[in-house]
């Protein structure tokens, strides 16, 4: 129904019980209903066996008084579609029994014989919403909705392939109708399938009727919360006494108290399974430093730590560990050691002694985080790169279970906790059903928080009445600096380029260093944008097909290479383009699998430096010809020299994330940059005296470059940044080397506490 505000309303009353006045004018509505007979009393009863319900909507087993279940209800939905797409009932008669009849013998008549605007797609979702035979039909109603949406996106972006009528006026007010019904089904359905599915296999709790409550106010950061195993109390990091520290709080609210009290960080606390203890993360008497291991990615570093949970002496179980998680029976903690590209997931006893690596069959490592072992201990659960994966406790071969970050156990590990990688979801909490059995996800991923997130560290409760998360602002926004790459010296202060709640991605500096491109994330995709400050950014990119990365500007300034990636393509790989530098007359140059993006120029303007899985590419602009360069074994992020003979790359060959050097025309690498520390954003000084790095995507260090023949000198800090949460990406100079550029990130968060109500007991259960 339509009410005066123009407001679509579903209402269902084919079940309510009606008062004799108002039987005769419900029937000679035309709205045929199946009532329960009345027994001696005159009273309505059902009983098994019975036809209830409106007929026009009921599904052909619901029509043969069959057993039921979820699918018949996609049934009924799919009728509700094909009235909203096409203005008419699906079955229809003058007569229950023939009704009852058309839905379990005939199919309805085709929608494109009423509509014949309708995408294909959108028939197709009527099909697999309609078939006769439950088996035939979508399994969860979540996924169909995920088919609508799709289809909605189809006819708002135009590239469904919908038959164009005779009447343009005609043709958008269908289609305006039609995508709107699509959403109208997806959003109502979608939410009375979120409450249905809200409880778990072993009676988890639902978010239907969920308290939301902010536990922590500071201006800084709060995060990482974990629940003390009766439910009341968590330990989270704060840097409010300007440094990372742990403290303990009831959920019920109250006064913090600082758990730890170091000059050093300490950060990703953990509570034992009997409560008496706290794994946790610190730099104190440590080799390794605690810093950001990327965008959108958490803390690492340190060592392992345990300490009383009301605070005390801690004694050190673990060099060169971070992400403790405890064993169900308290005997042993997982955590995670290496580097980016190789890192490893060992066991070491609770007491301290011998660890030992899990052995995962991993095609591909970005980094290992959050690893957790299931209450049956059958099963690790953790984070790589931007996925999250599972693998048996014993190892062997991971099985991907979804993009997202953050991964938990709820409880009984029925389920699993996640924050959601996909574009466009905002790093939301979602919840997925867990089968143990099989060790896979075993029902479709529902939200169980809507907002611009970014929602993280998730953790729930033993009983799972409550779940504890930080509620996060992430920035990185772009800054230059006065700098001298030949003396190393900085002059002045920052000067800040973009502001605000940017997510400023990898960039290239004009050759003039008067201009910068760079990416942005923004909704689903990031494109590229355009700045010459003291000018605000703008857009060069703006096709929302595609998401645009790894700007790099031509020696002569004149084109702007780019990484593009089809984004309505699964799995696609980037391809790389140039496009004039104001944006203009974009073109394709490489087509082909496993390019990572990642690109640079040689001194000549004619030639590249593509990076594959393989190694480093050169590939000639004009004739298309392609080689490799021997020896350059780079997988992440290189430069090249101003004379165009040395490429300097990021390798974890030798384990620790190190810098290399090699001639371009191939030879031996040269590690110039190592230690017990990780080496990033390597770049030569103009005259090509200095190779700068990045330490632990903190301050800049240098070591004398190719000009002075490789000299073997201790690396030499060169800028002093400082703060507890300092973390810096992507340093760049300008070609004359007089201006440094980088991205500055910035993280805030609040820990939050979702309450949610337990599940009544049946007699039984009780």
């Amino acid at each position: 129904m339509i009410n005066r505000a123009s407001q679509v309303k579903i209402l269902d009353f084919s079940l309510a019980k009606l008062e004799e006045r108002n039987r005769v004018s419900l029937l000679s509505s035309g709205d045929l209903t199946a009532t329960p007979s009345a027994s001696g009393d005159g009273a309505a009863q059902t009983a098994q066996g019975t036809i209830v319900g409106m007929v026009s909507y009921m599904s052909p087993e619901q029509a043969e008084a069959r057993p039921l279940d979820n699918r018949t209800d996609i049934f009924s939905l799919g009728a509700v579609l094909y009235e909203l797409l096409t203005g008419r009932r699906a079955f229809s008669g003058n007569s229950v029994v023939e009704v009852l009849h058309a839905i379990i013998n005939d199919d309805p008549r085709p929608a494109l014989d009423w509509n014949p605007r309708l995408p294909p797609q959108a028939i197709d979702c009527l099909s697999k919403a309609m078939a006769k035979d439950p088996g035939d039909r979508y399994r969860h109603a979540g996924d169909m909705e995920l088919d609508l949406r799709r289809v909605k996106r189809a006819i708002e972006s135009g590239t469904s392939a919908v038959i164009a009528p005779r009447s343009g006026k005609r043709r958008r007010h269908l289609l305006r109708w039609t995508g709107a019904g699509l959403l109208l089904v997806s959003a109502t359905f979608g939410a009375w399938w979120l409450g249905r599915s809200s409880v778990n296999a072993r009676g988890g709790s639902s978010f239907l009727d969920a308290s939301l409550t902010q536990l922590t106010t500071d201006p800084g950061y709060e995060g990482e919360p974990t629940f003390s195993p009766d439910g009341r109390t968590i330990a989270y990091v704060a840097d409010r006494d300007g440094n990372f520290e742990i403290y303990l709080q009831q959920i019920s609210g109250g006064p913090s108290l600082n758990l730890t009290r170091n000059p050093a960080a300490d950060i990703q606390p953990a509570f034992s399974p009997d409560g008496r203890d706290i794994a946790f993360v610190s730099s104190r008497s440590s080799k390794l430093d605690i810093f950001h291991a990327g965008p959108n990615l958490p803390l690492v570093g340190g060592d392992i730590w345990v300490m009383p949970a009301l605070g005390g002496a801690a004694r050190r179980i673990v060099e060169n560990g971070f992400c403790p998680f405890w064993t169900p029976d308290g005997a042993a903690l997982l955590y995670v050691h290496g580097t980016y590209r190789d890192s490893r997931i060992a066991r070491i006893p609770s007491t301290g002694g011998d660890s030992r690596d899990l052995p995962i069959d991993e095609p591909h490592v970005d980094r290992y985080l959050f690893p957790s072992l299931s209450e049956d201990g059958r099963w690790v659960l953790y984070q790589n790169g931007n996925q999250i994966e599972v693998v048996a406790a014993r190892g062997g071969k991971p099985r991907m279970l979804v993009r997202g970050e953050g991964p938990a156990w709820g409880p009984g590990s029925t389920n699993v906790l996640f924050t959601n990688g996909t574009s466009g979801k905002s790093r939301t909490l979602w919840r997925a059903p867990f089968s143990l059995a099989r060790g896979e996800f075993a029902g479709t991923p529902e939200a169980i928080t809507f907002g611009r997130g970014a929602d993280l560290g998730v953790k729930a409760s033993r009983d799972g009445t409550a779940i504890a998360f930080a509620a996060g602002d992430e920035t990185l926004n772009l800054e230059e600096l006065s700098f001298d790459a030949e003396t190393g010296q900085v002059s002045g202060l920052p000067r800040e380029l973009t502001a605000g709640n940017n997510h400023v991605g990898f960039f290239g500096p004009s050759p003039d260093g008067k201009a910068v491109v760079f990416g942005a994330d923004r909704g689903d995709s990031s494109h590229l944008w355009r700045i010459e400050p003291p000018a605000t950014p703008f857009q060069l990119t703006l096709n929302p097909r595609y998401s645009e990365t790894g700007a790099e500007w031509s020696p002569d300034g004149r084109e702007i290479a780019f990484a593009r990636t089809d984004e309505t393509i699964a799995g696609a790989p980037p391809e790389i383009w140039t496009m004039n530098a104001d944006g203009t007359s974009p073109r394709r140059r490489i087509d082909m699998a496993e390019v990572s993006g990642r690109m640079a120029w040689l001194p000549d303007g004619k030639t590249m430096l593509i990076q594959k899985h393989e190694g480093l590419l050169r590939f000639d602009l004009a004739s298309g010809a392609q080689s490799f360069v021997p020896g350059a074994k780079s997988r992440t992020l290189f430069t090249v020299d101003a004379t165009g003979q040395w490429i300097a790359y990021q390798t974890s060959e030798r384990g620790p994330l190190s810098v290399a050097a090699v001639p371009i025309a191939g030879g031996t690498p040269r590690f110039v940059a190592t230690g017990r520390y990780e080496a990033y954003h390597p770049f030569f000084s103009p005259s090509g005296r200095w190779l700068y790095f990045q330490r632990d995507h903190k301050n800049l260090y240098r070591v004398p470059g190719p000009s002075q023949g490789w000299a073997n000198a201790v690396p030499e800090q060169v800028t002093n940044f400082s703060g507890a949460d300092l973390y810096l990406e992507n340093p760049r100079i300008s070609r004359d080397g007089r201006k440094l550029f980088y991205t500055r990130g910035r993280r805030t968060g609040d820990i939050f506490i979702l309450r949610t109500n337990p599940p009544a007991r049946t007699k039984a259960a009780a």
